[in-house]
């Protein structure tokens, strides 16, 4: 299982090109070993323009580090190889949780320890999987491995949004992944304002996110975000006008501080 974990992993997390194309019915298909990946060509039209507006491929070979509720993050990639590290507020610098193309690992003094439960593992790996996710939006969409469809034109407060649903194929594995996310993208900016995703389709918890104080740093889009839940399972697709409608609950406030990015100049393709 260890060779389908890093098959995924890689592929999930790491962008890649498609062909353009202007029609929205057509079918685009990949062949990965026990996968097929169909998308329609609107929707990996979007994508990738999307990925190409907010430079994020910039980020394949990058160290970017970021404050979040006062805990250390940091991420490093260099063309397919990764590694997110945190450390934990109040902590030595030595004590730390990585996660990287080889899984999930715990340091303390500087050591791996293997004193975890699997089921620890898995739920750390998984809360760090969901960190990655809002930290690197909108990195990682553009992955071959990526179902990408466009739905339709949307309207939330009378602004107009392209509405594209993206699914995490992760079927066969045993880990938890992340399975769908659906994209607003501002029809006049081009870039997105809202996302709804779910991180586990057992739980059937949808969040949705207002993208908040965007920025750019060497010219790298990023995101604080407004996160909502319903008090009743919901569509994924229907999270927009619940929000217009004033029935979802504020869950919390993401802020990302302090943010630095070293770019290393290498292009990865």
């Amino acid at each position: 299982m260890k060779s389908y974990y890093l098959l995924f992993f890689v592929l999930i997390f790491v962008s890649c090109k498609n062909e353009k194309s202007t029609s929205s019915t057509e079918k685009s298909t990949f062949k990965i070993p026990e996968l097929t990946i169909e998308t329609n060509d609107k929707g990996a039209e979007i994508i990738q323009e999307l990925e190409e507006k907010t430079k994020a491929k910039k980020r394949e070979a990058s160290k970017i580090t970021y404050l979040h509720q006062q805990d250390y993050y940091q991420i490093k990639r260099d063309c397919g190889w990764y590694a997110f590290t945190k450390i934990p507020e109040n902590t030595e610098k030595t004590d730390s949780l990585v996660l990287d193309n080889m899984g999930f690992t715990s340091y303390l003094n500087g050591k791996p320890i293997e004193n975890l439960t699997d089921s620890e593992k898995r739920d750390l790996n998984k809360t760090l999987k969901t960190e990655l996710f809002f930290a690197e939006l909108i990195f990682g969409l553009n992955s071959p491995t990526t179902q990408k469809k466009y739905l339709q034109e949307e309207k939330i407060n009378e602004t107009a949004y392209k509405k594209v649903k993206i699914e995490f194929i992760e079927e066969n594995y045993e880990q938890d992944y992340l399975t769908a996310a659906v994209f607003w993208i501002n029809t006049a900016t081009q870039k997105p304002d809202f996302v709804a995703v779910n991180f586990d389709e057992k739980t059937k918890e949808t969040e949705f996110l207002k993208l908040e104080n965007p920025r750019t740093i060497e010219n790298i889009l990023f995101f604080d975000y407004r996160v909502y839940i319903s008090d009743q399972e919901a569509e994924i697709e229907k999270m927009a006008e619940l929000f217009e409608e004033d029935k979802l609950i504020q869950k919390e406030v993401r802020k990302y501080e302090d943010i630095k990015v070293n770019l290393s100049g290498k292009s990865c393709d």
